[in-house]
C-alpha cells in the first residue's frame, strides 16, 4: 500500500500495477466453478502462493520501489524520537517518501471539519434522542452528510 501511495504522488503507477488492474478483469476469469480438489488446496500450496506473489512486489523497479525498500530495511526509531526531525533529516535519501510523510503528518490547520462533524451530531443527538445507540447515531450522521449527493 505504501509503494501505491508513493507511486500515486511520485505522477504515476508502476507496470506492475497496470497487469494487477487488468488481471482483476472479470471478462477473464473461468466461468466454472473451482473443483473440490482446487478449493482444498494444501496449506504449502498457499504459502508458496504468497511467497511467490511477494517476490513479483518485491521485484519492482523504480526510484519509488527502491526508496521504499531501503526505508523499510532500517532499524525502527525510538518512540521517543520526533518523526518530523526524521523526515527532516533524512529527505534526500528518501524525497518520494518525504512528500508522503509530510503530507500524512501533518495536522490540519484548521478544527472546520472536526467542527461541523459536532454540529451535525448536535442535530441528531439531542435532548429527545438521547438514548440512541451509537451504530444508529453513525448511521444517521452518514446518511445526512452523503444523501445530497445522491442529488
Amino acid at each position: 500500500m505504501l509503494q501505491c501511495v508513493v507511486d500515486e504522488m511520485a505522477g504515476g503507477g508502476t507496470d506492475q500495477q497496470e497487469e494487477a488492474a487488468g488481471a482483476d478483469d472479470p471478462s477473464q476469469e473461468d466461468v466454472n466453478p473451482p473443483s473440490k480438489k482446487a478449493r482444498n488446496e494444501s496449506l504449502q500450496d498457499m504459502y508458496q502462493e504468497i511467497l511467490a506473489e511477494n517476490d513479483v512486489q518485491q521485484a519492482a523497479t523504480g526510484v519509488t520501489a527502491s526508496q521504499v525498500q531501503t526505508y523499510l530495511a532500517e532499524i525502527t526509531i525510538l518512540k521517543t524520537a520526533c518523526p518530523l526531525m526524521y523526515w527532516n533529516s533524512n529527505r534526500t535519501r528518501f524525497p518520494a517518501l518525504a512528500r508522503v510523510a509530510r503530507k500524512y503528518l501533518t495536522a490540519p490547520c484548521t478544527s472546520v471539519d472536526s467542527e461541523r462533524l459536532f454540529s451535525a451530531v448536535s442535530h441528531v443527538i439531542d435532548e429527545k434522542r438521547n438514548r440512541i445507540h451509537c451504530d444508529n447515531a453513525e448511521m444517521l450522521i452518514f446518511i445526512q452528510k452523503n444523501l445530497p449527493l445522491l442529488h
